[in-house]
């Protein structure tokens, strides 16, 4: 586990937690309100387009910078799909039921445990429960002036 702090305002300091492969809480109580796990990574190359993942029991879906599927991982083969029903839905939510019938739910992110929600155009669809959620976060280190401002401007250009 990765302990790192960040101001929440001038005058107070949470502590964040980044967790990797740790496991998941039993409870609901036990777990934090919402939590997405971070991966740090070198430059990814041009022709991987995964800025996060969706991992439920069976599967994970991966997401591009808009949180749409573009493919889906079989995680007991490893093999990628890209004819899955979810390819094209964007993830929108997790949603969960508590005993009372009444819905939760948490945006943009699900937490472990909730269903993910996805859409396209006016049709939802949902994973079953996810395990986790992974954010990929990737690092450029030891750029000089001239390399640290091209990669700045081929980030401005993706967004």
């Amino acid at each position: 586990m990765v302990k790192a702090k960040r101001p929440t305002n001038e005058s107070a300091w949470d502590e964040l937690t980044l967790r990797s492969d740790s496991p998941l809480p039993a409870s609901s109580e036990e777990r934090p309100r919402a939590e997405v796990d971070m991966e740090i990574h070198e430059p990814r190359p041009k022709s991987d387009k995964t800025w996060a993942e969706v991992w439920t029991q069976h599967r994970v879906y991966l997401l591009d910078e808009n949180r749409c599927c573009f493919a889906v991982k079989d995680r007991a083969t490893g093999k990628r799909t890209s004819t899955h029903k979810l390819i094209g839905f964007q993830l929108i939510a997790g949603r969960s039921k508590a005993t009372s019938g009444k819905w939760r739910i948490v945006y943009p992110w699900p937490e472990a445990g909730m269903e993910a929600v996805m859409a396209q155009g006016v049709h939802l669809a949902v994973t079953s429960a996810t395990e986790r959620t992974t954010v990929l976060v990737r690092k450029f280190d030891g750029l000089g002036d001239n390399s640290a401002d091209a990669v700045l401007r081929e980030l401005a250009k993706a967004t």
